[in-house]
């Protein structure tokens, strides 16, 4: 992007997974001099004022709140009568306290790569950006 003349970078996040890799990407940039820079926006889980969530609990990867946006933004990428075929429920496999992470946190919790309730996601409850 930047060799295409473009001087600031926004990646918005979309996705819970990438919450740790983008600030790491956005600070290994300034291992050396750039002439552009990369701003992180983290994305919102929830609007406030928006619809109330239909789903309870955890709501990480393809559920509520993603599959939410992805149908905004990608329709063709979302098949809801396939979204109660398989549990997003927490395994629960790892016991940790909430504060300390381990890499293998995702993968003992959640080894599907599915977390929450897909099932009951709208467009009106996506994330939308500002018109």
């Amino acid at each position: 992007m930047a060799r295409n003349g473009c001087k600031k970078i926004i990646i918005v996040n979309g996705h819970g997974g990438n919450e740790h890799l983008l600030p790491f990407f956005a600070q290994a940039q300034l291992d050396k001099p750039h002439d552009y820079i990369v701003y992180v926006l983290e994305g919102e889980r929830g609007r406030p004022g928006g619809p109330p969530k239909k789903s309870t609990g955890i709501d990480y990867h393809a559920g509520e709140n993603e599959t939410s946006n992805t149908m905004v933004s990608r329709p063709d990428l979302v098949h809801l009568d396939r979204a109660k075929n398989e549990s997003g429920a927490d395994l629960k496999r790892q016991n940790l306290p909430q504060d300390l992470y381990t890499g293998i946190w995702w993968y003992a919790r959640f080894p599907d790569h599915y977390s929450g309730d897909g099932s009951v996601a709208t467009t009106a409850a996506s994330w939308q950006p500002l018109r």
